[in-house]
């Protein structure tokens, strides 16, 4: 693997964790006579120039694609039903309610996961963190990554996270912030809303999945 693969590599990684920086060497569809890719850095103003403007939107084509694969999973629990190794702990025609792989009750805990500073805060014995994830298919606010969002994908966010208010208070979920991260956060191609707080008492049994 060359040198520059393993840059391209990292940006890549990178941008799928926490988006593309405000400066960074973006000249990755050029390559000198000996065939060596050149890079140099750039602002942000020349970033956003229309010469620029391809090689940003090459690389926001290979985030999405990421983030769409692993929305897939989301997408198979919430529109197919098929949640057999999730904890679900609601779920109606609209949305599904599922555990967080942060939060201690799951099975599938992982405690070397990265947290926020909403979680470090609360002792691991009392936190809670849930998704809330609509029952049709929409990749963030907007139906898809890239177009543009009106009133309706607006309405339908909201309702969401309604929802999701109602599920904390359902579950007994003190001090809860309910929220949805920004695009430059994302690393997951589903729209989920986050319900972070202090359990006051023991989740609800797991629902069975309908599919075997």
């Amino acid at each position: 693997m060359t040198s520059w693969t393993k840059r391209a590599l990292l940006l890549l990684v990178w941008t799928i964790c926490f988006g593309l920086p405000a400066s960074a060497a973006v000249r990755l569809n050029t390559a000198s006579r000996s065939g060596a890719a050149k890079t140099r850095k750039i602002s942000e103003y020349e970033a956003l120039s229309p010469k620029r403007k391809g090689t940003y939107q090459d690389l926001n084509l290979l985030r999405r694609r990421a983030m769409r694969a692993l929305g897939s999973r989301f997408q198979k629990m919430a529109v197919d039903g098929d949640f057999r190794n999730r904890y679900v702990l609601y779920r109606d025609q609209e949305v599904t309610a599922f555990l967080d792989r942060t939060d201690p009750a799951n099975p599938h805990y992982v405690a070397s996961a990265a947290i926020d500073w909403r979680l470090r805060r609360i002792p691991a014995s009392r936190r809670a963190h849930v998704l809330v994830v609509p029952n049709q298919k929409r990749e963030h606010i907007g139906k898809r990554f890239g177009v543009p969002i009106d009133s309706s994908d607006v309405a339908a966010t909201l309702s969401v996270m309604k929802k999701a208010e109602a599920i904390a208070q359902r579950l007994g979920i003190e001090n809860s912030a309910v929220y949805v991260n920004p695009l430059d956060r994302l690393s997951v191609g589903y729209l989920h809303v986050h319900i972070t707080g202090w359990r006051t008492r023991p989740y609800p049994a797991r629902l069975e999945s309908p599919v075997e």
